[in-house]
């Protein structure tokens, strides 16, 4: 049986909660519809492409973790202050915000920063 590359178990396995690569059906969801979706797409490549840039510094280590760090609590915060109030009931609004604390933020910031680190390199070899 093949091992999924996020928790080891097998694919088959009723423990994977693994979904399309991502840990969960939250981060998933996050990340295909930011991916698709071409305002947030642009708007968090660019974002990446800043800490990426503020994190090249002499002083930094390890700049590439410094920026999906910064991008991770820029995501996250987002998401949280731009949250929808339904109108419906606070159940609704209760089970958005318990699903938006579920999504592994640093999955979907690696996204963003590979596809950053991608473009930086095609520019220098250009």
């Amino acid at each position: 049986m093949p091992k999924c590359p996020k928790c080891g178990r097998g694919i088959d396995s009723l423990s994977c909660e693994c979904v399309g690569g991502y840990v969960n059906q939250e981060t998933h969801t996050v990340a295909v519809l930011w991916g698709s979706d071409q305002a947030m797409y642009d708007l968090w490549l660019s974002e990446a492409h800043r800490y990426l840039r503020r994190a090249h510094q002499p002083h930094c280590l390890n700049p590439v973790a410094v920026a999906k760090a910064n991008l991770v609590t820029a995501m996250e915060t987002w998401a949280t202050e731009n949250r929808p109030e339904l109108p419906v009931g606070p159940i609704y609004s209760d089970l958005l915000g318990d699903a938006l604390t579920q999504v592994y933020w640093y999955e979907v910031a690696e996204d963003f920063l590979q596809i950053a680190q991608e473009e930086r390199a095609a520019e220098q070899t250009a």
